[in-house]
């Protein structure tokens, strides 16, 4: 069957060199069968599968009309899905790391042909390149260990350690973000090559660390290690995510938020020792990642769908299909019930707060970690409030190609979808019901610490229902809603008539201007915001280069006995690491 799609796959890249209509349709037919052959009946890490093959679907949808660049494009997006496929069957490390660089290669060379800026390519590569180093030590560290290329279970977490941390530059997650590289790059390619990029190239980095993990003993340390790491990025990711003013770098920012959300589930599977709840774990992981992909897919496709690049310059036109998808991605983005992200983001926070309940440094740990979640969440649900408000419902109407807008719509169905049927996505241990409340078997989902004991309870299908019946019952009893004007708000901005998306979000620039300093209007920068994380890097990057000088002239100054002592000491140190290691 893994040769099956491969073949599919290879064809769908021979078929794009002929005809670019081709190849999105090959790609289609590929997803489907893909799906069919490796993700049914889902199961366990095969739910990768899933999330990509119904992206992948979506996206070539949308790009058969979209694609208006050169054949280049639809080659080099078909060998980007090729290079993902071949990650995703891969049983050794070589064909692992061979689909990693054809992946990211692609993407190198989608955005270095599209983008204005040459640095934004070569930056994107810079990036891409540092997490293949880590990933290639830690395969190579494993090899040494088990003598083998092939996944295999491994009795030492430092292999974990290594690939993690190449894995999380490629998802953009701190420390990394501080560059803001992925929303650049990510923004700097077309819609549809963003939504290769953020919504599936960086889940071939939460594949591949569930994947090692999976084969890794436990390790409460490291699991908190990358919990304090997704939880810090949710939070700040969601701050820059609410103040962002461009329509690709919102969605960008946003991809980091949701990246950290699922580092946090997978640093509990690496902390957690007991298979029952890692059960639940691995089920958050899953269904985060396809509410991620999915969601993210709308988001980029809306974004292509918009004639500008700023909210406040934005003249493409409202339209029905994008106003009804793009409400329905950013609900499941903000995690609001009853769609996949909020059911996602609830056993998130129930898996952190039932640690809480160990009185154990872990549960401690969680609380903390769980309240930044909870914050971040709060941002981002103004952030999307932003986005689809900017995008959508506050343009002026005109109608778009329905052929762009049908994939949005569908996107936001297939959220609900999901959410409404995610109790049979998730662990049967933890799926059950109640028959004395008129809940069947099988529709609700039940998080627990161990089998017989419930901390919560949630049934999508039941909080769908009440929405709507209360909904129903809204505009039966009140109608249509009445429209007031008001005075505009302008968020400490000088507006004349209009009501800015820099105004909406220039509350938190003000609360927070120890972190987020206003520009003035005359600023270069066009997101209009200075933070404290761009100036951090540019702080370092100006003490790496002063004491680069500084090695330079004191050590590397063509003198033998500095160059002598700097043999024995680098000889001394590879002799020391090679006996700790052997």
């Amino acid at each position: 069957m893994n040769l099956i799609v491969l073949i599919l796959f290879g064809t769908s890249v021979l078929l794009s060199l002929r005809s670019k209509k081709a190849g999105y349709i090959g790609i289609i037919v590929s997803s489907v069968v893909m799906v069919i052959l490796e993700a049914l009946p889902v199961q366990g890490t095969d739910f990768f599968f899933l999330i990509a093959g119904v992206v992948w679907a979506l996206i070539s949808w949308y790009s058969i009309k979209y694609d208006t660049y050169e054949r280049w494009l639809a080659v080099l997006y078909t060998l980007s899905i090729f290079g993902m496929v071949l990650v995703l069957l891969s049983n050794n490390y070589i064909q692992f790391l061979a689909g990693w660089e054809v992946m990211s290669l692609s993407g190198y060379a989608i955005i270095g042909l599209n983008s204005k800026r040459a640095g934004t390519a070569f930056l994107f590569s810079a990036f891409s390149e540092f997490s293949t180093v880590l990933i290639v030590a830690g395969f190579a560290y494993a090899y040494s260990i088990t003598g083998t290329i092939n996944f295999t279970y491994l009795g030492n977490d430092i292999p974990l350690l290594l690939v993690s941390l190449g894995f999380i530059i490629k998802m953009g997650l701190l420390p990394f973000m501080l560059s803001e590289w992925l929303p650049v790059s990510h923004g700097s390619a077309p819609a549809n090559a963003s939504v290769l990029l953020s919504a599936t190239m960086t889940l071939m980095g939460v594949y591949g660390i569930l994947k090692v993990t999976l084969l890794s003993p436990s390790n409460v340390s490291l699991g908190m290690l990358f919990m304090g790491i997704g939880a810090f990025t949710v939070f700040f990711a969601a701050l820059l995510t609410y103040t962002a003013e461009r329509t690709k770098v919102l969605p960008g920012f946003s991809t980091i938020e949701n990246n950290g959300g699922i580092l946090v589930a997978l640093g509990l599977v690496m902390a957690i020792t007991s298979q029952y709840e890692r059960g639940f774990l691995i089920s958050i992981v899953l269904l985060y990642s396809l509410a991620h992909s999915v969601s993210k897919t709308g988001m980029f496709m809306i974004s292509g769908n918009s004639s500008e690049t700023m909210f406040s310059r934005g003249s493409s036109g409202k339209d029905k299909y994008n106003q009804i998808g793009g409400i329905l991605v950013v609900s499941s983005l903000s995690g609001l019930l009853p769609t996949l992200g909020g059911v996602a983001v609830w056993m998130l926070l129930e898996s952190l707060f039932m640690q809480s309940t160990q009185f154990q440094v872990l549960g401690i740990f969680s609380i903390i970690i769980g309240s930044l979640i909870a914050l971040g969440e709060g941002l981002i649900s103004g952030a999307m409030i932003k986005f689809i408000s900017f995008t959508q419902l506050l343009k002026e109407k005109r109608t778009e190609r329905i052929s762009l807008s049908l994939p949005v719509l569908s996107a936001g169905i297939l959220v609900v979808f999901f959410g409404v049927v995610s109790t049979f996505l998730v662990s049967r241990p933890f799926v059950s019901g109640n028959i004395s409340l008129g809940i069947p078997y099988g529709f609700m989902i039940v998080s627990s610490l161990s089998p017989g004991t419930t901390f919560g309870v949630l049934t999508p299908v039941f909080i769908l229902a009440l929405i709507s019946f209360f909904f129903m019952m809204a505009v039966v009893g009140f109608g249509r809603p009445i429209l007031r004007k008001a005075e505009i708000w302008n968020g400490g901005v000088r507006l004349d008539s209009v009501y800015t998306s820099f105004a909406y979000s220039n509350n938190i620039r003000i609360m927070l201007k120890k972190i987020l300093k206003p520009f003035s209007a005359e600023t270069e920068r066009e997101d209009g915001v200075k933070n404290i994380f761009w100036d951090s890097i540019l702080s370092l990057g100006k003490f790496y280069r002063s004491f680069s000088r500084f090695i330079t002239y004191k050590f590397m100054n063509s003198s033998m006995s500095w160059y002598v002592a700097y043999i024995i000491i680098a000889f001394v140190i590879v002799l020391v690491l090679a006996v700790l290691v052997y």
